[in-house]
């Protein structure tokens, strides 16, 4: 095969403490589930990329170590619990946070990458969150205005920068249970806040000009603010001096493809989603008469119904990802295709 051999490969271990409170209140009208856990994992193993040139492609290795640190809780409320006239109401919220941190590294590697593209990158770094992402940015004066070259386009960095992590800030979810004798109503939604994906959508949609960020000025010739143009004079002297070249219809194709300006495609992946609602019907024992069935339920369900995305995402559902289930997996998605709506009914019978 293409992955070299191993000889001194370690089993990877995990050292984790937990603690945490589970309690009820006021006859159970309050509950609450509650846990910190700090981990680590030893002898983190992973793929590392080798040189064709030595006749091999990877090698799997043990490269560090990984700290976890998080909160999880779940609280109910039993707002209305009547048997009297077959109301009933309650609300489950769960809560949770996980920062996963890069504590040590072989000291051979001077950053792990862990995918992504040629042009952006999906990287580790000693002391920094799993994972970052690192791609392109704008070279600016001394004064931090944009360098812009004859068409009036940026013009990118010699070196690249981190643009933050994928890690979400915390993901919450709320769902909600109404119900009137046999009749139900469950709808939850789910809640995650933080975290940078690259988007391929965001991508080829500015290239294409489908985007709505591409109707700046109404697709009019114009000049990047704060821009200047660098010059270089014969004895090497550099200066600046203000940009007064419009980017003309011509190039606007070349600036909002310009590796400068990636960032624009590196996305936040906050968002919030009306996961599921449940409209369910028990039919009545008596309706059922001396028919064999126990008990009869009908239910109409829908799923993904709504998605609520910061402005910067106009592109494409956070949820989706071409990259796998894995860490690489939070690198974000390649012209993935769109997440689905689906509304279904169940029937189900007891015999």
């Amino acid at each position: 095969g293409n992955r070299a051999a191993n000889p001194d490969l370690k089993p990877e271990r995990r050292k984790e403490f937990e603690f945490g409170l589970e309690a009820s209140f006021f006859k159970n009208f309050l509950n609450v589930d509650l846990s910190y856990y700090d981990s680590k994992v030893v002898n983190q193993i992973i793929a590392l990329p080798l040189a064709a040139s030595t006749g091999y492609t990877s090698q799997t290795a043990n490269v560090g170590t990984i700290s976890n640190k998080g909160f999880e809780g779940l609280v109910t409320f039993n707002w209305i619990k009547s048997k009297s006239n077959g109301f009933g109401s309650s609300t489950t919220v769960n809560y949770s946070t996980n920062n996963s941190i890069l504590k040590e590294l072989d000291p051979r590697l001077g950053q792990l990458n862990l995918g992504g593209t040629s042009a952006i990158a999906l990287i580790a770094k000693v002391g920094s969150p799993l994972a970052l992402i690192e791609g392109s940015v704008a070279e600016r004066d001394p004064q931090g205005n944009i360098v812009v070259d004859a068409n009036g386009i940026p013009v990118f960095a010699t070196e690249k920068e981190v643009y933050g992590d994928t890690q979400y800030d915390y993901t919450m979810g709320v769902g909600n249970t109404l119900s009137y004798k046999n009749l139900t109503l469950d709808f939850s939604f789910d809640i995650r806040q933080g975290g940078l994906m690259y988007s391929r959508t965001a991508d080829i949609t500015r290239f294409t000009g489908n985007s709505i960020t591409t109707t700046y000025n109404d697709r009019q010739p114009f000049v990047v603010p704060g821009s200047v143009v660098k010059v270089t004079a014969a004895d090497g002297t550099v200066t600046y001096t203000p940009n007064t070249t419009p980017v003309d219809i011509e190039h606007q194709d070349d600036y909002y493809s310009a590796t400068a300006l990636d960032r624009a495609n590196v996305i936040d992946k906050s968002f919030i989603k009306l996961r599921e609602v449940i409209v369910g019907y028990e039919f009545p024992k008596k309706l059922l008469g001396n028919a064999p069935i126990q008990s009869l339920s009908l239910s109409v369900i829908g799923r993904n119904l709504f998605l609520w995305t910061p402005k910067s995402n106009q592109y494409i559902d956070p949820e989706t990802s071409t990259f796998g289930t894995d860490l690489r997996g939070q690198y974000g998605e390649f012209s993935a295709n769109p997440s689905t709506r689906s509304v279904g009914f169940s029937v189900k019978a007891n015999f």
